[in-house]
């Protein structure tokens, strides 16, 4: 019943047999709406390089790595050599949008991941 948080006040009014509200009036047409619904971080991926990586973490797994910055979390398996650039193999997921890491922008955010894997690779400074 519940699919997502926009989803959890009709099932709860469900639940409680409240009386449903009648349906909100439709959003004005706006010529920006398609830009509205692109997540504002794949209309910045010309902003994103590895100097904008600067805090990340390393979380490891049973045969994988993650590599986790505030916008993005990229998943290598322990396959894939160290100096090796095979985005095939490895996920992307952006975050907070993603929580259930499902949507993987892989390839449509190949410059990022790439950045993310020669700033976890590069010797530190």
């Amino acid at each position: 019943m519940l699919c997502g948080s926009n989803d959890l006040l009709p099932t709860i009014s469900e639940l409680l047999a409240l009386p449903a509200e009648p349906e909100p009036p439709a959003p004005p047409q706006d010529p920006t709406a398609p830009l509205l619904l692109t997540p504002l971080s794949l209309l910045l991926i010309s902003q994103q390089h590895p100097e904008s990586l600067q805090r990340m973490l390393t979380i490891s797994g049973d045969g994988w790595t993650g590599l986790r910055t505030q916008q993005y979390f990229l998943v290598r398996p322990d396959s894939c050599q160290s100096g090796e650039q095979d985005l095939e193999n490895c996920s992307l997921y952006q975050k907070p949008d993603d929580f259930w890491n499902v949507n993987n922008s892989i390839s449509a955010c190949e410059e990022i991941a790439r950045a993310m894997l020669e700033t976890a690779i590069a010797p530190p400074t």
